[in-house]
Formats: C-alpha cells, sequence, structure tokens
C-alpha cells in the first residue's frame, strides 16, 4: 500500500512485513497485517506471503540433486524473492529501496532473524523489526540439510509413493495432513515437523557462526517482547504459599535465592510475579540478548521495548480460546498499535472499547516504526527511545503511558543460569512465549 499522491520521486520509507503462525499457518491477508494507515502516515506498506510447512521446508535428495546441491528453505526464499521484488521495484509506488526496514511477528520475526543473517539478502534492507522474538546470533539455524532430507524420504514414506516425481502428483491437502500441528487451539501430534535448515545456499551456517563470520547484515534493529505472552510453571500459583512452593519444587536448594530475587509477600503479588518470571526468564532475555550480541560483533544499534497494554475489550464480550478478564499484554497483541489498525478487531463484532490512549499509543508506536525505517532511529517527538547499551540496560515501555526502564539484569542472569522444564520456551517458532493466542474477531 502507498500514499495515494505518491511518485516516483517520493523516495518514501518502506515497511515489509512477515506474519507469524510457527511457519504452520499465516496469511498476508489477514486485517491485523493492514498497512493502510501506515500508508496514510507516508510510508510504504508491502505484507509478503511465502509458503508454510511442508511446502514451505521439506528437503529431499532428489530436490537436492536437482537444485545443485540443495533443498528445502523454500519459506526463506520466498520472503527472500519479495524482498528482491521490493528492491528493485518499489520505486515506482514511491518508495525509496535504500530505507527498507524488514519487520514480522513470531515466526515472521524468525524469518526477519534469518534474513538478517543470510548473506543473499545483503543489501536488500536497511533496518529490521523483530516482534516476538528477536535471535540474533541464536539458535542452531535449523536441521542439517541431511537430516532434512531424512524427513522428506519419510514424508515420501508416508505417502507411500516411490519417487519424487509421484510425490508431485499428491494433493496438497495429503501433505499438509501429515504435518505435526500446535496452532490455534490444536495439538495434532505424531505428524511430521519441518523447519528452517542449514542447506549451505540460502542458509550457510548456524546464525552465531554468521554473526561470529561478520557474514550477516549489520543493521539497526528493534527488538519487541510482550509483558503476557511468556510461561512459567510459577504461573500455576494462587497464593503466595503456592508460589513459594512451587519455587521450591523448580529451584531446589536454589529457592532461597530465587525468592529472594522474585519475592511475594502476598496473593496479590503472586499473579505479576509469576508473569515477570516467565518473561525475564525467557523472551524478555532473548530480547536483551540481541543486545548482547550486537554489541559484542557489529556496529549498528539495537532499539528494544516491551509492549504492555491490555486491549480494553467491550463489557461481556466471549471469546472460545481466551478470557478477557484474565488475558494481559498477548502474544501478537501489539501488531493493531504497531500498524495503527485497531478497528481491524471491530470489522464484525464489537470486541474492543479503544480509548483515546489506545489511539494516541497506536499513532505513537507507528510512528516510531515509520522514523526507523527512514532513519534507523525510532526515536520521535513523542518516544524518546534510546539505544540498549550495557551501561544503560534500557528499554522502552509501551503501557498505560510510555516511559523508558531498565532491564532486572541480575535476575534474568540467575533464571537464564536456572533453566526449568516447562518455563522459559513456548511454541510458535519463538522462545519462551505461550502456545495460546490473543482472542480472535
Amino acid at each position: 500500500l502507498a500514499p495515494p499522491r505518491a511518485t516516483a520521486s517520493s523516495k518514501l520509507p518502506v515497511i515489509v512485513f512477515y506474519y507469524g503462525g510457527g511457519g504452520n499457518i499465516g496469511s498476508a491477508g489477514s486485517g491485523m497485517y493492514d498497512g493502510e494507515a501506515m500508508a496514510k502516515k507516508g510510508a510504504i506498506f508491502v505484507n509478503i506471503a511465502y509458503r508454510l510447512g511442508i511446502l514451505g521446508y521439506m528437503a529431499h535428495p532428489e530436490l537436492t540433486r536437482e537444485q545443485g546441491g540443495h533443498s528445502g528453505n523454500y519459506a526463506g526464499l520466498d520472503q527472500l524473492a519479495g524482498l528482491k521484488w521490493v528492491h528493485d521495484n518499489i520505486a515506482r509506488f514511491g518508495g525509496d529501496p535504500a530505507h527498507v526496514a524488514i519487520t514480522g511477528q513470531s515466526a515472521g520475526a524468525g524469518a526477519v532473524s534469518t534474513l538478517i543473517h543470510a548473506p543473499l539478502a545483503k543489501g536488500l534492507f536497511q533496518a529490521a523489526m523483530m516482534s516476538s522474538t528477536c535471535s540474533l546470533g541464536a539458535g542452531s539455524g535449523g536441521a542439517t540439510l541431511a537430516e532434512a532430507e531424512q524427513i522428506g524420504l519419510d514424508i515420501q514414506k508416508r505417502l507411500g509413493v516411490s519417487s519424487l516425481k509421484q510425490m508431485r502428483d499428491v494433493a496438497a491437502d495429503k501433505l499438509v495432513a501429515l504435518q505435526n500441528e500446535s496452532q490455534v487451539g490444536y495439538r495434532l501430534t505424531g505428524g511430521v515437523r519441518v523447519g528452517p535448515i542449514i542447506d549451505g545456499y540460502f542458509t550457510p551456517a548456524s546464525k552465531l557462526e554468521m554473526m561470529q563470520s561478520h557474514r550477516m547484515s549489520d543493521i539497526p534493529v528493534i527488538a519487541n517482547f510482550n509483558s503476557g505472552e511468556s510461561s512459567s510453571p510459577l504461573q500455576a500459583a494462587k497464593t503466595a504459599a503456592d508460589y513459594r512452593q512451587i519455587a521450591a519444587r523448580l529451584y531446589g536448594d536454589a529457592s532461597a535465592e530465587f525468592l529472594r530475587l522474585y519475592p511475594v509477600s502476598s496473593d496479590a503479588e503472586v499473579a505479576p510475579m509469576a508473569a515477570k518470571v516467565a518473561r525475564e526468564a525467557s523472551i524478555a532475555n532473548a530480547s536483551r540478548n540481541c543486545g548482547v550480541m550486537q554489541a559484542q560483533y557489529n556496529k549498528s544499534p539495537v532499539f528494544i521495548d516491551m509492549y504492555d497494554r491490555k486491549h480494553p475489550y467491550t463489557p461481556g464480550v466471549v471469546f472460545a480460546d481466551q478470557n478477557p478478564a484474565t488475558v494481559g499484554a498477548y502474544h501478537n497483541a501489539d501488531i493493531v498499535y504497531w500498524f495503527e489498525n485497531q478497528d481491524q478487531f471491530n470489522r464484525f463484532r464489537a470486541t474492543r472499547n479503544w480509548t483515546a490512549w489506545d489511539r494516541t499509543l497506536a499513532d505513537e508506536m507507528a510512528g516510531a516504526l515509520i522514523a526507523f525505517a527512514r532513519t534507523g532511529n525510532p526515536t520521535t517527538a513523542a518516544v524518546k527511545w534510546p539505544a540498549w547499551s550495557a551501561q544503560n540496560d534500557a528499554y522502552v515501555r509501551f503501557g498505560d503511558n510510555v516511559t523508558v526502564e531498565r532491564f532486572n539484569a541480575q535476575g534474568m542472569q540467575w533464571l537464564a543460569a536456572h533453566p526449568v522444564a516447562g518455563g522459559g520456551r513456548g511454541g510458535r517458532g519463538a522462545p519462551g512465549i505461550v502456545a495460546g493466542r490473543g482472542p480472535r474477531d
């Protein structure tokens, strides 16, 4: 989408978005990802579709031979192809190919991270925003090509066919039915799980190796996380006594130190403290680590934020998969603020009573994102956003107001040194996030 009066000489900043969905679901056509408001604010907005699941990632020995030594990663190659199209054509719509920010949420943030680490994508963008979660230099980068080819052979066996040619004759829905799925409230086990691959072509090596060898793109980054999207066994606690009991089970002899760092003195303190532990053990720590890794290996800044605004739900509204009374700043809740398209949630029925502050907050967040695409710095007159450094340890909190705060580095480092089962890693392709999602329309 482009402003109506944009011309080839406008040279407007460009925002490219990759949707999430765990690499198995998602659509560029979702109303939450509409870019009309961003175009009205003076940016070019591009939504890029890509293949998903088995169709997006499956490798196979015969495909590897056909393609000269690599296969799989078709989702990533689709994402790259869209970015190349933007680079070559966006000026005709009024965009500036020298000021492109790639953005993504959840698995889409993973796509952005992969593109940052991919040499084939160098020079196609100048800034990146990752929402839930940032992963500079982190993660294996995927299965090896040999491992992924074995998964492809397993898929062939499950289909009951004897060759790649016969696989190509199978209806797509039969391929999709083989996937191991844990999205939108379903959990189908026993299927095939596919994903990104270190194929030696699109992904030459792990993210850490790409960072250490300076083969990745050294660009400014925004790392966003939401305050209510992480999970911890402590969130099962209803009382302070429950909290301490669970802490003793999780941390054993170290529980006294944990309770010193994350204390509760009343039942009312349990839920917010457990949520704090959940995010600081996982997604907040991952976002902060992007600053740490960037400072160690690159020169460009990282700007970190926490989205912490609960949507104002319409009284009495009911959802099948979420409780408006208890839900917080859930996974994906921030996107309608970044793109200033909150009314998408009221298209078919009234689910939100947006307040004047929600409108202002969306205007300020969208303005910061456009400034970031234009200059590589999200600071505006309304949002003073310092780059992260070891000295300031700063992030911006977008909540009931906008403030600059400091990470609880001591607690986060302790939690990182004391990982627990059942916490710190969730579904949907990002560490530490809840497998559930926010209410649908």
